[in-house]
C-alpha cells in the first residue's frame, strides 16, 4: 500500500480495546495509522507489513453507543439540536477555594441541582459557563449563586463604646440571609461562618 505522507496520520498505538482485524475479527494490539478517509490500518506507516484494515471492535462500539444520549420522541417533537447537545454535557466539577493571606474577602460560587437539591461549590469559570448558558454543562438543571465571603478581621463582634462592630461571622451570616432567598439551603451548606478566616 502506498499513500503520500500528508494523506495519513502519525502512528498511534492501541492496547486491544478499540480495533479488531477485518480479516479475522480478532482483537488487534499494536501500531496503526489512519488514512484521509478515517480508516485505520495495521502498521506504523503505509508499506509497513500488510497494512490490514481495522474495524472498530464490537465491545468498543457498544460501550460508546451506551454512553451517548439517545434521541427520544420529545427530542423529535422539540427539534432543538442545542437542547439535545446539552444531554452530552459534563458533570459540574467541584471546587475548593484557596484564598491568600492578602485577601480580606473572596467571591464564592455555588450551583444547586434543581432535581436533587444538592449544592456544590464551583469555580468562577464554571459559574460563568452556567450563567452564559454554554453547552459545556447542563445549565437548565442548576440554580447558581455568588457570595462575597469575608475572611479577614475579628471573627466575633466587638464593642467600641456603645457601638457593636460586626465580626466575620455576623457579616457572613448577613450575606447568607440574603442568599437564602435565591438558593434555599445555602446556610446549611456554609454552616461554618468563619471558614477561611485569617
Amino acid at each position: 500500500m502506498y499513500l503520500p505522507k500528508f494523506k495519513v496520520t502519525a502512528p498511534q498505538y492501541t492496547y486491544g480495546d478499540e480495533y479488531e482485524l477485518s480479516t479475522t475479527g480478532l482483537v488487534y494490539t499494536g501500531f496503526y495509522f489512519k488514512n484521509s478517509a478515517g480508516q485505520a490500518y495495521t502498521g506504523k506507516v503505509p508499506g509497513d507489513g500488510e497494512n490490514t484494515l481495522l474495524n472498530v471492535s464490537r465491545d468498543f462500539r457498544a460501550d460508546f453507543e451506551r454512553d451517548q444520549p439517545y434521541l427520544t420522541d420529545y427530542d423529535v417533537l422539540v427539534n432543538d439540536p442545542n437542547l439535545f447537545a446539552l444531554r452530552k454535557t459534563l458533570p459540574l466539577p467541584p471546587y475548593y477555594p484557596t484564598p491568600s493571606s492578602q485577601e480580606s474577602a473572596i467571591m464564592r460560587y455555588f450551583a444547586k441541582e434543581k432535581v436533587t437539591g444538592q449544592i456544590i461549590e464551583i469555580s468562577k469559570s464554571t459559574h460563568q459557563e452556567l450563567r452564559r448558558k454554554s453547552n459545556t454543562f447542563f445549565y437548565p438543571g442548576y440554580d447558581i449563586l455568588e457570595i462575597l465571603w469575608i475572611i479577614q478581621g475579628s471573627v466575633e463582634d466587638t464593642m467600641s463604646g456603645s457601638y457593636t462592630i460586626p465580626g466575620i461571622k455576623s457579616k457572613n451570616k448577613k450575606q447568607l440571609q440574603q442568599a437564602e432567598k435565591t438558593m434555599p439551603g445555602i446556610s446549611l451548606f456554609l454552616a461554618d461562618l468563619a471558614q477561611f478566616a485569617i
